[in-house]
């Protein structure tokens, strides 16, 4: 159903892996988000505006985070997996079998300009 939303949402407009005109993000955002809207579009004058930042912190709050064990290094956490190259693997190898394997490779790039 996701995918459906976010097709019809896209409308063919993304043809590859550049980025698309700031305009067309957003009417496909507006696109998405009124599709998922229970109201078609159409938000009641007497509902209250959603706090996304709230709710992110609530989620936040919800981790046990005194529970995960202190490496006592001082530095990073090293986390389990890494999920850009676990995302990489699993959606971007789906879409596009052909180019997906030179994203590893941007991705190391990327961390090391951060870095």
């Amino acid at each position: 159903m996701a995918r459906d939303l976010v097709d019809e949402a896209i409308g063919g407009r993304f043809h590859g892996w550049t980025g698309p005109e700031t305009a067309v993000v957003d009417d496909v955002a507006e696109q998405l988000a009124l599709s998922l809207q229970p109201t078609g579009g159409r938000t009641p004058a007497h509902a209250p505006a959603q706090d996304h930042v709230r709710r992110w912190l609530a989620v936040r709050e919800s981790v046990p985070w005194h529970e995960i064990a202190d490496s006592g290094t001082g530095g990073p956490v090293v986390p389990l997996r890494d999920g850009a190259a676990h995302d990489i693997r699993a959606f971007d190898g789906a879409i596009d079998p052909a180019q997906a394997p030179g994203l590893p490779d941007a991705l190391e790039l990327l961390r090391a300009d951060a870095a």
